[in-house]
């Protein structure tokens, strides 16, 4: 297989995961500060008003602050309250639900205190059931992407390495160098497409086990590249 296009390939690949890494990743941040955020203002919703509240969210130099900086910011620009949360509702579903709580206590002006409170412990909990999840599956996880990226790749480099050089060797069969070579040859481009093809597979199921499918493109994108060109190194380097 050409050596350049394993190089080009996965270039373009990555450049093309790049943005949606990046948003995952602000995703992540933004939902990992919310609780502590949540907790902090619900102590506050008795004894200041709603646009402190705001402020006092866009305190900070995190992703969840950087968001409530921009409704902030709508908000002292006369833009309406209801409309400056909704660009909140885009980011990610624990804030879109935290957008829709601040809306109706400032439609209500009811005290969300009580409520902030219990959805900062429920996302509190469903992280940390996510990363209980995320250790249980680790070693999994780990023997999936070495024998993806490495192991299977050196046993059936080392394999072919042996059959090729056993192939030149005349073991008076009747068969000539030209078709052992065509025959090794089909078996190597054979075991190229297997290698593929693991990776592959071994990158989105690591990618779901994390609740992460974004990532699915990232591994295939490491491993698929040094797979084949771990089973090249091992399928040329065994010479008699």
């Amino acid at each position: 297989m050409n050596m350049e296009l394993l190089l080009i390939v996965p270039i373009i690949a990555i450049a093309y995961a790049i943005p949606k890494w990046k948003k995952a990743k602000k995703i992540r941040e933004i939902e990992e500060n919310l609780p502590e955020a949540l907790l902090q203002v619900s102590t506050l919703t008795e004894i200041t008003s709603f646009e402190r509240l705001i402020e006092k969210m866009a305190e900070g130099q995190n992703q969840l602050s950087q968001e409530f900086k921009k409704v902030n910011r709508q908000i002292k620009n006369g833009i309406p309250v209801k409309e400056s949360l909704q660009s909140l509702e885009q980011e990610s579903p624990l804030l879109s639900r935290t957008a829709k709580l601040l809306k109706q206590s400032y439609r209500t002006g009811a005290n969300m205190s009580k409520a902030l409170r219990e959805t900062a412990e429920d996302i509190t909990q469903t992280q940390e059931i996510l990363r209980e999840r995320s250790s249980s599956t680790m070693i999994e996880k780990y023997t999936l992407l070495l024998a993806g990226g490495c192991i299977v790749p050196l046993i059936l480099g080392v394999l072919v390495a042996l059959i090729n050089n056993i192939g030149f060797i005349d073991i008076g069969m009747g068969m000539n160098i030209q078709t052992r070579q065509a025959i090794v040859n089909n078996a190597s481009l054979a075991n190229q497409i297997y290698l593929a093809e693991y990776a592959l597979l071994a990158s989105v199921f690591v990618s779901l086990q994390e609740t992460k499918p974004e990532k699915a493109l990232i591994y295939a994108c490491v491993l698929i590249p040094l797979s084949l060109i771990l089973f090249h190194l091992a399928s040329t380097s065994i010479a008699f």
